[in-house]
């Protein structure tokens, strides 16, 4: 499965295309993308085709891995963890995934998993972007944009943000927030309500100083955050699944203990912001992060 020729199916899951990086470094020759709430007949029989090809299956639903010795070359990837249905099946296939969090949890359940990293695009026009925002919104070198994405966030995350936010707006006049969300009205004081649509065609988020990224701890924020420190932007995120892998407390972001959430940003975030070195340093240190572990681990795979 290392070679070219790469046919990759990907069903109705956890991806944020337009700001994650590749999940593979490999060119494939056609992309598929399954249709949400399609049956497992139907399922099989739009793979059917494929039968002899080599596929990468991304986050395939459990109701067809029984059905999977049809096809003569296939490989599993996951960046959101499987039901433990159907865990004697993916047993029997190759199995990557983008993080080490992950592999120890696929190694609980019996199942040996590669780690592949997920490789960073670095956006050409970033300089561009950034600077074009901030202006377009009034936000200066001193202030600190604080990126909030709905995508990011569990329900009950959200509500803690809608009680937090405006506390910490109210004490520091230096932070502002844009926050992504199709259910938040424009009108919400004190922030900037930015609609997904527009989001992802225009990549607003690079302008962000502090990203936050919060969220099920079954889905695999490696992808994400690799390319946020490629666009040297500190995150804000919470312990647990892979979340904190690509983040180092206080080196080039915050961790924060789940359970704390509402403590650790009402504390870290006005060092944020009130320090200027302090977020220099941050930014300073996504990059050589990003790179140490790439070195480490030659060719994107441990």
């Amino acid at each position: 499965m290392d070679g070219n020729g790469f046919v990759f199916v990907q069903f109705p899951g956890w991806q944020v295309n337009g700001m994650q990086a590749k999940r593979f470094n490999q060119e494939c020759t056609s992309n598929i993308i399954i249709s949400k709430n399609l049956t497992k007949e139907e399922i099989m029989r739009e793979l059917e085709p494929l039968r002899n090809d080599a596929l990468v299956l991304i986050n395939p639903p459990s109701v067809i891995l029984s059905e999977l010795h049809i096809f003569t070359n296939t490989m599993l990837y996951y960046d959101r963890l499987p039901t433990r249905t159907g865990t004697e099946f993916i047993k029997k296939l190759p199995v990557k995934v983008p993080s080490l969090a992950f592999r120890y949890q696929m190694r609980k359940r019996g199942i040996e998993a590669q780690v592949q990293l997920p490789v960073p695009i670095r956006e050409e026009k970033s300089k561009l972007i950034r600077t074009d925002y901030r202006k377009q919104h009034d936000i200066d070198d001193e202030d600190s944009l604080l990126w909030i994405d709905d995508r990011f966030l569990t329900p009950k995350q959200q509500t803690l943000l809608h009680e937090t936010v405006p506390t910490l707006k109210r004490n520091h006049k230096r932070l502002r927030v844009s926050w992504v969300s199709d259910t938040l009205p424009s009108t919400m004081s004190q922030v900037k309500v930015e609609r997904l649509q527009k989001v992802a065609l225009k990549k607003s988020w690079i302008a962000a100083d502090l990203f936050i990224t919060f969220g099920n701890l079954r889905h695999s924020y490696s992808a994400l955050h690799v390319n946020l420190l490629e666009h040297q932007i500190p995150i804000l995120t919470s312990r647990g699944g892979d979340h904190d892998e690509w983040v180092r407390h206080l080196y080039n972001g915050i961790v924060l203990k789940t359970s704390c959430e509402k403590e650790g940003m009402l504390r870290f975030i006005p060092q944020f912001i009130q320090n200027r070195s302090f977020r220099q340093q941050l930014k300073q240190n996504t990059s050589q992060l990003k790179t140490a572990v790439f070195k480490h681990n030659v060719g994107g795979v441990t």
